[in-house]
């Protein structure tokens, strides 16, 4: 599924720290532009980038099954618009 919402590098971010172990995502992120150092962070759960930042932590909130306000509320905050918070979202769900 394509998440046209989301910048292609942001796309891999999450998606990145959604399937830290996938190496076809590690693979395309990298072909992407994400550094070594950036793809390691991605898939501890961090990044360097606080908007990137607070899109992994509602990725992965979502995907923990944990309470969403405060990470949606931080994703707004650091400037993911609707469209953006719900292709998160999206990918938060996928398989």
């Amino acid at each position: 599924m394509t998440h046209t919402a989301l910048n292609p590098r942001l796309a891999f971010q999450v998606r990145l720290a959604l399937f830290p172990a996938d190496l076809e995502v590690a693979r395309e992120a990298s072909h992407a532009g994400l550094t070594g150092a950036e793809i390691d962070a991605v898939r501890e759960g961090r990044c360097f980038d606080v908007q990137a930042q607070a899109a992994i932590a509602l990725a992965l909130t979502i995907r923990a099954g944990g309470a969403t306000d405060a990470a949606r509320r931080q994703a707004k905050r650091f400037g993911l618009c609707i469209r953006e918070l719900a292709a998160v979202a999206a990918l938060a769900r996928e398989g």
